[in-house]
């Protein structure tokens, strides 16, 4: 059976395609976007897939709090990544349900791959990498770490997640996520561009996990806290050609500076500012590979004071100017 969503609502067919994991095999690189339609729900999916991996990205609207289901035959690990809106999801071979909030990521393996899905917000975005069952045990053949146990339940068949809590996407993680959104290489240069990112992810997201088994919360110890620091990294986002300062960020999300300050870091990896900076420089980036703007332009629009500033931030950021990629 190929991968089927249809929405629970009125069972009208969402998305589907012929794929099952041993398709992911292909040689070629193969790559599909189509915009989705329903009376539940509208947006787009895009998916890529090559030797063993598919890469996936979906970002919906929602007209209601309504649910979809995924039906597939899929024996792959998958590393979820929720970029917007909170999902609730029945994984009918784990025989129990699991959520994941804004920003949150996880992996898991199934044989199966079947679940409903429950949006919990009315807009909901989520980047997946998957590697069906043999391309996963040839990467991670020689691991020493935590996905030495995840990998062992894999070669029983035995369904598992990574990890029984989901860790935060982090500056790391996101930039990652980004360029892949946002390639513009071609051919057998994009094919290795997207291995070596799908192999970047899953090791960060094992490092991610394997650190928070020894590591405990000091400053960002409830879920409100988490909630706080990521809407200052929302809004920090939504206003970075005119950020406020960190006192009035603190005031905006709620929340104290000192806990602003040191909760950022712990939760993200990054200082605030540290965040935004790389956000703007990845705007940047891909402004300039797509020729949609002058250097000069950029600067003034990412709020630098001179194109001069903004050319020696980009250089620090990715280590050669701006001018050389445009």
């Amino acid at each position: 059976m190929a991968t089927v969503v249809r929405s629970s609502a009125d069972n009208i067919l969402v998305h589907s395609n012929q794929y099952v994991a041993s398709d992911f095999n292909s040689s070629e690189f193969i790559e599909e976007t189509k915009q989705v339609s329903s009376t539940s729900m509208k947006g787009k999916m895009s998916q890529w897939f090559f030797d063993g991996i598919r890469v996936s990205h979906s970002d919906l609207i929602y007209n209601n709090h309504s649910a979809v289901e995924w039906k597939g035959n899929l024996d792959a690990v998958t590393l979820g990544f929720n970029l917007k809106g909170k999902v609730a999801i029945e994984q009918k071979d784990f025989g129990r349900s699991f959520s994941f909030s804004n920003h949150q990521h996880n992996a898991i393996y199934t044989s199966n791959f079947e679940n409903i899905m429950r949006n919990e917000d009315l807009a909901s975005e989520m980047f997946m990498v998957q590697f069906n069952r043999d391309a996963f045990l040839r990467l991670t053949e020689n691991t020493t770490d935590n996905l030495m146990h995840f990998r062992d339940k894999i070669l029983t068949g035995t369904p598992i997640m990574l990890s029984e809590q989901n860790a935060f996407i982090d500056n790391e993680i996101q930039g990652i996520i980004n360029s892949v959104l946002n390639c513009q290489y071609t051919g057998g240069t994009k094919k290795m561009f997207f291995l070596s990112k799908c192999i970047e992810l899953l090791v960060l997201q094992s490092q991610v996990f394997d650190k928070s088994k020894s590591k405990k919360r000091v400053y960002c110890k409830t879920s409100y806290d988490k909630e706080r620091i990521l809407f200052a990294k929302e809004y920090l986002e939504q206003h970075y050609d005119n950020p406020p300062t960190l006192t009035n960020l603190a005031q905006i999300a709620g929340i104290n500076e000192f806990k602003l300050k040191k909760g950022f870091k712990e939760v993200l990896g990054t200082t605030a500012f540290g965040y935004l900076t790389n956000y703007k420089m990845e705007i940047a980036k891909n402004k300039l590979a797509q020729k949609l703007t002058t250097i000069s332009q950029l600067a003034y629009e990412l709020g630098y004071s001179s194109p001069q500033h903004f050319s020696a931030v980009f250089k620090n950021t990715f280590g050669y100017p701006p001018k050389q990629l445009k």
